[in-house]
């Protein structure tokens, strides 16, 4: 018993310092202007619409390719790079009007702010190591660099509003483009925005620049910390859920349950390299932003049919099972959105790709187990408010869920361990039939997991769409 209590206790810890870290980053980013925006690029103006945000109109000159993230986004999204895309990945010279008093010192990590018609800039977190730009007839100099917070100015340098600057800004090459910055507040835009700003701003004619924000550094790493303990926490619980059912001799899933009690070091070897791994990933994901901001695009094209608000540039339609997932989501039916994630992640997230493929050649499922786990801290990496906040509720999916691939992990390593135990059967094939056995009757077990983690995520994201 003093087990079990010092387990939730850990869980509602790591829930504390989530929550506390949050909190803490809200009241950060309170403080700095744009650590919240969103801007689109395009021609011509958006399109009136009711529940739009309030809006800044600014100029925007494309000054630097950027072909590493291209090729990256190349070869990440199906999509590819669409020409409305190019300029929203690149490097940005943006006009900013009523600078003074728009932007501030709070929104500096270092330097000064530029002075009107002083051939000054600031430069985006991403452009740190600038100290000039030159653009057509004029070399800018960076005297600051916004914070990290301020990722909508990731890859660009601001540059204050001046009639001088009107031949930066001139010519129809694709070069020049119409600009508008809108505030989204300090959480997630609600449904209703999320719509204004699909129908203000159609893909066809525009498309939203990829935000690089991120958190305080050290309230990132501190969220992280309450995070693994919840992990921890949460797994020690389920670990002795098992061995108390495993002490029922519960018919058809008595077998799988008796390994998963009787092998406890390579359950909790899974456990930790799996979590682990999501942790390590979102750790790399803080230092190497890109990487979150592609999965975001793809996953966010592959829910929705490639929506403007993403920069999809007009991708047709998806059609596949995160295209349904999205649908039966927006549908706000939790037991549809339930079937369908249940279903998602038991055939193709666990048996297709973890047990199967590891009846084939022994335990290969671990590796598409781990491939998933990276991806998942890359995508899923709180690195900016909205994300964090996402991640207060959607950690507990994260343990269900994981724990689902977990259990297939585990069973699916049980088939080499099996081949090559003599003590399971005298001859190989009765040691194979053996290791067929407990991986179909444990992918029971990984299904009433699955189906428990697909509820709650269906009521936990539900709840957070209203």
């Amino acid at each position: 018993m003093k087990r079990v209590i010092a387990a939730w206790a850990a869980v509602f810890a790591g829930v504390g310092l989530m929550l506390a870290a949050y909190s803490a980053m809200k009241r950060s980013a309170a403080a700095v202007p744009f650590a919240n925006d969103l801007m689109y690029l395009g021609e011509g103006e958006p399109v009136k619409t009711a529940g739009l945000p309030p809006y800044i109109e600014v100029r925007v000159r494309v000054v630097g390719p950027a072909p590493q993230l291209a090729a990256l986004l190349r070869r990440t999204s199906s999509a590819g790079v669409t020409s409305r895309q190019r300029p929203v990945w690149g490097e940005k010279l943006v006009e900013l009007p009523q600078f003074e008093q728009r932007m501030s010192g709070a929104s500096l990590a270092r330097g000064r702010l530029p002075r009107t018609g002083a051939d000054e800039v600031l430069a985006g977190e991403r452009l740190a190591d600038r100290s000039e730009i030159d653009v057509p007839g004029r070399r800018l100099r960076v005297t600051g660099v916004l914070r990290p917070e301020v990722g909508v100015f990731g890859r660009c340098f601001i540059l204050p509003a001046d009639r001088n600057n009107d031949p930066l800004f001139a010519g129809d090459d694709r070069s020049v483009w119409d600009g508008y910055v809108l505030h989204l507040g300090m959480g997630l835009p609600e449904h209703s925005v999320s719509s204004a700003l699909d129908a203000a701003f159609p893909s066809n004619t525009f498309a939203a620049v990829p935000q690089w924000r991120r958190v305080n550094r050290g309230l990132y790493y501190l969220y992280l910390t309450g995070m693994a303990v919840l992990l921890a926490g949460g797994s020690w619980l389920l670990i002795r859920l098992y061995g108390a059912l495993a002490r029922r001799s519960i018919p058809i899933v008595g077998q799988p349950l008796g390994e998963l009690a009787r092998r406890p070091q390579l359950l909790w070897i899974i456990h930790w390299v799996y979590f682990g791994s999501v942790l390590l990933s979102m750790a790399v994901v803080y230092e190497f932003p890109v990487l979150q901001t592609v999965l975001v695009q793809q996953a966010a094209e592959e829910l929705g049919g490639g929506s403007g608000r993403h920069g999809s540039g007009g991708a047709p339609s998806r059609s596949g099972p995160l295209a349904v997932a999205g649908k039966a989501y927006a549908s706000r039916n939790v037991p549809a959105a339930a079937a369908v994630t249940v279903t998602v992640n038991f055939f193709l997230g666990s048996l297709l790709v973890i047990t199967v493929p590891s009846l084939v050649v022994p335990g290969v499922g671990a590796l598409v187990a781990l491939l998933r786990s990276v991806t998942w801290g890359l995508l899923l990496a709180p690195s900016s408010l909205p994300l964090a906040l996402t991640m207060l509720p959607h950690s507990g999916t994260l343990l269900l869920e994981g724990e689902g691939y977990i259990l297939a992990t585990f069973f699916a390593t049980l088939v080499p361990i099996y081949l090559f135990d003599g003590r399971v059967a005298p001859k190989i094939g009765g040691r194979f039939g053996r290791a067929l056995v407990v991986n179909g009757t444990g992918s029971l077990v990984v299904l009433v997991v699955l189906l428990t983690a697909a509820v709650y995520e269906a009521i936990e994201v539900i709840a957070m769409m209203r």
